[in-house]
């Protein structure tokens, strides 16, 4: 549509900028669930005792919330999340004498 966009809305008593921001926080979060899906692979789930499930899905949202903070704190959202986890993935760990 030539760099514009359209949104359909039954408020009709909000603000234009009401809208549009409603519209950028359901962006934000439907990114941040293809993020915790794909980008942490939070599936499949190998475990079947439920504590050992929880605790999968608590470490998994851990990681986004420090993904999420060190993104738009730290970095003022000038490195994406994926980019971020792609290059956290590379890093180790050496214990020196």
């Amino acid at each position: 549509m030539d760099g514009y966009y359209l949104i359909v809305t039954s408020e009709l008593n909000a603000k234009d900028s009401d809208i549009i921001e409603a519209y950028k926080s359901l962006w934000e979060i439907d990114e941040s669930f293809r993020l915790i899906k794909s980008t942490l692979k939070t599936r499949p789930v190998y475990h079947s005792n439920e504590d050992a499930i929880r605790g999968h899905f608590l470490i998994c949202m851990t990681a986004f919330l420090f993904i999420r903070i060190v993104e738009k704190k730290k970095l003022k959202s000038q490195i994406c999340a994926s980019a971020l986890v792609k290059s956290l993935r590379k890093y180790t760990c050496e214990q020196i004498g």
